[in-house]
């Protein structure tokens, strides 16, 4: 979805027909696709982790309308905070206002890390088990 929206702006870069509006709606849809992308694979891994570690709590409590409306409340929750982050961006022209969704990129980074680490040690832990077991 952003390479059209970069190509218009490459070219509009090379044909000298810069504006600070198609750089706005450059910055702005790599910003949500990028973060929807990253939020997707958050829940997942999230959802992954729990399937696993957790077998009992998933069968009972995560069913696909739950995992539905929490991907539908965190792309929305995304989407309005880059755009709020970004209205203050560019009424300020602070660059502070850069910080908190960096930090909430680097939240979800560290929760993918988490549950992909947790659960590479259980799958190595249980590939051992079996292992032994056949042996």
């Amino acid at each position: 979805l952003v390479q059209p929206i970069s190509v218009y702006h490459q070219s509009c870069l090379v044909n000298n027909c810069y504006s600070p509006c198609t750089f706005t709606v450059y910055v702005l849809s790599v910003l949500t696709f990028s973060g929807l992308s990253v939020c997707t694979l958050t829940l997942v891994s999230l959802e992954r982790y729990l399937a696993i570690e957790h077998p009992n709590f998933y069968r009972k409590m995560i069913t696909v309308k739950t995992v539905m409306l929490a991907m539908i409340i965190y792309w929305l929750a995304r989407i309005a905070f880059v755009m709020t982050a970004t209205i203050f961006i560019l009424k300020n022209e602070s660059k502070i206002f850069v910080l908190p969704p960096m930090v909430v990129l680097g939240l979800n980074i560290l929760v993918i890390l988490y549950c992909s680490s947790k659960l590479e040690v259980t799958a190595s832990r249980q590939r051992r088990t079996h292992a032994l077991q056949q042996e």
